[in-house]
């Protein structure tokens, strides 16, 4: 191998990486586009895979959050396509994976609430969650802000309470600023299968 140090299985199945494969799996089984008990074949197919693409990580590029983020990424929209490809271009459900953002001059959306209007979304008049899935979307939400830079981190947990305009004001940093790091917490909320 050109890294000379693939790492070990167990140093890349961490926690974080257990959840977002297992959350990675579960979307695309409420997208509809995999029956339920695809799940598990899923997670481990998406596994596999990440441990065979793990001898291209270069920690110099990279943290490796972030390589398993993209990769997983990847290796789902992979996926997609090869099911929707055997589907013979059925029609499916399509919904949309944009965190919708009123990011007018009032900045007024909080985080929370774009979370909770696209959790909603997704769900698009299913029954109301469980407790158990209430849990595990927490514990995927808590994985994914794991996940980010620090002052990702901060951004994202302040606007979670407040609104972009105070975020900025608070941080002593420009709306403009504030926007931007939105736009990165929802790439990489996305690529952490929430949506």
């Amino acid at each position: 191998d050109a890294m000379g140090h693939a790492p070990r299985p167990e140093a890349i199945l961490t926690a974080y990486v257990t959840a977002l494969i297992r959350v990675k799996a579960r979307q695309l089984v409420r997208d509809h586009l995999f029956r339920r008990s695809d799940e598990e074949d899923l997670r481990q197919e998406l596994t596999l895979r990440l441990l065979k693409r793990a001898r291209r990580y270069n920690p110099a590029r990279a943290s490796l959050h972030t390589f398993v983020d993209r990769v997983v990424a990847s290796l789902a929209a992979t996926l997609v396509r090869e099911r929707r490809r055997q589907k013979n271009g059925a029609r499916l459900a399509s919904i949309s994976i944009e965190i919708e953002c009123d990011c007018g001059d009032d900045g007024s959306t909080p985080l929370r609430e774009l979370l909770q209007e696209t959790d909603l979304r997704r769900r698009s008049g299913a029954a109301p969650d469980d407790a158990v899935e209430r849990a595990e979307r927490d514990e995927a939400l808590h994985a994914a802000i794991a996940g980010l830079p620090q002052h990702l981190q901060e951004v994202c947990a302040r606007l979670m309470h407040s609104s972009a305009v105070d975020v900025a004001r608070d941080m002593g940093v420009t709306r403009h600023q504030v926007h931007k790091a939105m736009g990165a917490i929802r790439t990489h909320f996305r690529a952490a299968g929430l949506n």
